[in-house]
C-alpha cells in the first residue's frame, strides 16, 4: 500500500509547541520529553464550567488570551491574563495544596465522561471567572456563541495517579488507534503535525491576512517538505538524530473547526472568518469512510494527527524528519483501515 513518492532530504523540526492549559496560549520549546499522552505537559490542565464540561475556544474565545508559563524546577504554572494579576498554582502535590479530586466531561462526537481530575481551589475559579464569564465562543459556522454573566469556571489538572487511561477514541479515526495511544485533554490525538510549506500555501491564497501557525495550534512544525500538504500522505515518520528516533503514525488529517479564525493574541474572530473560509474552498479532503463526521462536511483539513504509542523519548528543534511509509489512498483513514494498526 505504500506509494513511492518524493521525500525531502532535509525535512527538519522547526518548532515544538505545548499548550499546558487546553485552549489557552501555547509555549514554544527547543526540546521536549515524550509523556505517554504526547509532549510533556501538553494539555494536562483545562478549564471547566460548573457542570465539569471542559471549555475550548469554541465555547470561550477569550481562553486564547490566557498565557501560561511553566517553572518545572519550582513545580508551578503561572497564568497571565489581561487586566488581572498573574495566577500561580502547583503542578504537583495538588492534594497538599488544597486541590480536590473530581471528574470532568469532554464533548465531541463520542462524549468522554468521568475523567479523573484535580480541582484547584477557589482562587483559581475566581480568577478564571473574572476573565471568561459572559464572553462569547464561535460555532462551526462562525456564528457567535453568547455567554452568560452568571457563568462560573474552574481550573483542573489531569489526575494521572487515578489509574484511568483515556484512549484515542472518537468519531475521527479512533478505530485505527492502538490501545496504547492515550491522551489527557486533547480533543482527539496526542500530537498534531503541520508544515511551513502548507502554511505558505494558505497565505498565498488568503486575502489581506498574514496567517500565523499559532492559529492552527500544532505540536510539531516541520520545514523542508517537498510541497504543500505533502503531509496528507505521511503514514509513518521518524523524528530524531544520532540513534534517538521517535516513530509517529499519522492516522488522520485534522478537520478544522473555526478556531483558526480566532486571533490567538486577542481572542477576536476574523470578520470574514479567515483563514477558515479560504481553507473550506480547497482543503476538503476526500474521506470515503465518512469518519470525520460533520467536520468533514463543514471544516477543511490542515495538519495531520499522529500517535507515538505512549513510547518515551525526546524530540528537538532541528531534528531530522524522515517519511518511512507513505499513503497511496484517498485519505489517511482509508490507508490505515486497509493496512491495519500493526
Amino acid at each position: 500500500l505504500s506509494a513511492l513518492l518524493p521525500n525531502s532530504e532535509d525535512m527538519r523540526v522547526v518548532d515544538l509547541r505545548i499548550y499546558p492549559v487546553k485552549s489557552c496560549g501555547g509555549i514554544s520549546l527547543t526540546s521536549s520529553r515524550m509523556a505517554p499522552t504526547g509532549l510533556s505537559w501538553d494539555r494536562t490542565l483545562a478549564v471547566v464550567d460548573n457542570e465539569g464540561n471542559i471549555q475550548t475556544q469554541r465555547q470561550k474565545r477569550r481562553l486564547a488570551t490566557i498565557r501560561p508559563s511553566l517553572d518545572l524546577e519550582a513545580g508551578t504554572i503561572t497564568l497571565n491574563g489581561n487586566g488581572v494579576d498573574p495566577l500561580r498554582v502547583p503542578l504537583r502535590g495538588c492534594e497538599a495544596e488544597g486541590c480536590q479530586r473530581s471528574f470532568a466531561q469532554q464533548g465531541g462526537g463520542a462524549r468522554v465522561r468521568d475523567m479523573p481530575i484535580w480541582l484547584y481551589p477557589r482562587a483559581a475559579s475566581e480568577w478564571l471567572t473574572r476573565i471568561l464569564a459572559g464572553s462569547p465562543g464561535v460555532s462551526i459556522d462562525g456564528d457567535e456563541r453568547p455567554g452568560k454573566q452568571e457563568e462560573r469556571f474552574h481550573l483542573v489538572r489531569w489526575d494521572e495517579t487515578a489509574g484511568y487511561s483515556r484512549r484515542v477514541m472518537d468519531n475521527v479515526g479512533g478505530d485505527n488507534a492502538r490501545p496504547e495511544d492515550v491522551v489527557a485533554f486533547p480533543d482527539l490525538y496526542p500530537l498534531l503535525v503541520t508544515t511551513r510549506e502548507s502554511l505558505e500555501e494558505v497565505n498565498r491564497r488568503v486575502p489581506d491576512l498574514e496567517v500565523g501557525m499559532e492559529r492552527f495550534r500544532p505540536n510539531i512544525v516541520v520545514t523542508g517538505s517537498p510541497e504543500a500538504f505533502d503531509e496528507d500522505k505521511w503514514a509513518v515518520v521518524e523524528v530524531g538524530e544520532n540513534g534517538r528516533v521517535l516513530t509517529l503514525r499519522c492516522l488522520e488529517s485534522d478537520p478544522r473547526c473555526q478556531v483558526p479564525s480566532i486571533d490567538q493574541q486577542t481572542g477576536e474572530k476574523h470578520p470574514q472568518l479567515e483563514p477558515s473560509r479560504t481553507l473550506r474552498g480547497f482543503r476538503r479532503v476526500f474521506d470515503p469512510f465518512g469518519k470525520a463526521g460533520v467536520l468533514a462536511r463543514a471544516g477543511p483539513m490542515f495538519g495531520v494527527y499522529a500517535a507515538h504509542g505512549g513510547q518515551p523519548g525526546e524530540v528537538h528543534v532541528g531534528d531530522a524528519v524522515r517519511v518511512v511509509e507513505r499513503s497511496d489512498a484517498g485519505s489517511l483513514h482509508e490507508y490505515w483501515s486497509r493496512r491495519g494498526a500493526k
